[in-house]
């Protein structure tokens, strides 16, 4: 989700779960997103999941 810093409100919504097919031997009860951060000095964001061996970077168009 995207959410106004200023007010709290959800503004949209980032649709990132293809990148499960990028995940070895996925398990669907136990491999789940849960690490997101952001770089102000990029722009990109930076994407992980519980039991994933990858870290991906993306960048919101």
């Amino acid at each position: 989700m995207v959410v106004n810093p200023e007010n709290g409100a959800v503004e949209s919504f980032i649709n990132v779960k293809d990148l499960r097919n990028e995940i070895p031997n996925w398990d669907k009860d136990n491999n789940v997103l849960n690490g997101i951060a952001y770089r102000n000095e990029t722009g990109k964001f930076y994407v992980t999941g519980k039991r994933w061996n990858t870290l991906f970077e993306i960048e919101l168009q």
